[in-house]
């Protein structure tokens, strides 16, 4: 799905950098460019790399735990 429409850039792609270590939402727009036309993928943007980090610490804590 298309999240910045102003840079064609879709939820695969910021999944992508994530997982390539942008961890800030600076680092997306450095990256892909999200975010520095109109703004209005920042919030979507924001929420994608939080459920990331979300992701990261339970998987951290499930390997910690065993």
């Amino acid at each position: 799905m298309y999240v910045c429409l102003c840079r064609g850039i879709t939820d695969r792609d910021i999944r992508n950098a994530i997982h390539e270590g942008a961890n800030s939402l600076a680092d997306i727009e450095q990256r892909l460019g999200a975010g520095t036309g109109c703004g209005g993928c920042r919030d979507f943007t924001s929420r994608l790399l939080e459920d990331s980090q979300r992701r990261e610490a339970v998987e951290a804590l499930a390997y910690a735990a065993a």
